[in-house]
């Protein structure tokens, strides 16, 4: 079983954000350390994380109501509850990549249902997306701190986009742009600091006029 397609990441998304409202009374909370009589300490937490790279992922997500060691893994190092929006980044950095998701994330779905975009939890910005689109400013602002590869801006977002890129991970880079020409695009791209970044791919595409 797959959720690659944009469809379901929408459908996974709207789960996510229901399921850390209803944790809204322990929004914040810490998570304690574990004690010698917890069973699931007996293996190294690298054991935990290579089995759940043999698991479905939506089974994975799952994992993470069960107890703080599985919080903790599946949503990339968090070790509090319920953390929305672009101001929490996680307390460590977990490898997700098992259970990340792939697929080309357009935030603009989940603005037209009317969801607030300071309700997305932030482990799934910060843990699980790895390609995104119409990505918020206050989102774009934090990608150095995330695990997104590609991503799809417009000419509005370059100017901010050229500060965060050279911290972050983004080896694709898609363009939007109005130019028509080669010389016009070939300046929207020197307005980027391609050279100080991890870009080894682009795309353009332009604008309908």
């Amino acid at each position: 079983e797959t959720f690659e397609t944009s469809h379901s990441l929408e459908l996974m998304m709207g789960e996510f954000i229901s399921m850390e409202e209803k944790s809204d009374g322990r929004r914040g909370e810490k998570l304690s350390v574990p004690t010698k009589v917890d069973m699931y300490v007996l293996l190294p937490i690298e054991v935990w994380h290579h089995i759940l790279l043999f698991m479905n992922r939506r089974r994975v997500y799952e994992l993470r109501k069960v107890n703080r060691l599985f919080y903790y893994l599946v949503t990339g190092g968090y070790q509090k509850v319920g953390l929305i929006g672009p101001e929490h980044k996680p307390d460590t950095t977990i490898n997700t990549d098992g259970w990340c998701y792939d697929a080309q994330f357009d935030f603009t779905k989940i603005i037209a249902k009317k969801t607030l975009v300071k309700n997305i939890p932030s482990f799934v910005f910060y843990s699980l997306l790895r390609n995104v689109k119409n990505l918020p400013c206050c989102y774009l602002q934090q990608i150095s701190h995330s695990q997104i590869h590609t991503i799809r801006v417009k000419p509005v977002q370059f100017e901010l986009l050229a500060k965060v890129m050279p911290d972050g991970n983004i080896s694709t880079l898609e363009l939007e742009v109005a130019a028509i020409t080669p010389n016009d695009i070939t300046l929207e791209l020197f307005a980027l600091p391609l050279s100080r970044s991890n870009v080894k791919k682009i795309n353009i595409y332009v604008l309908d006029s």
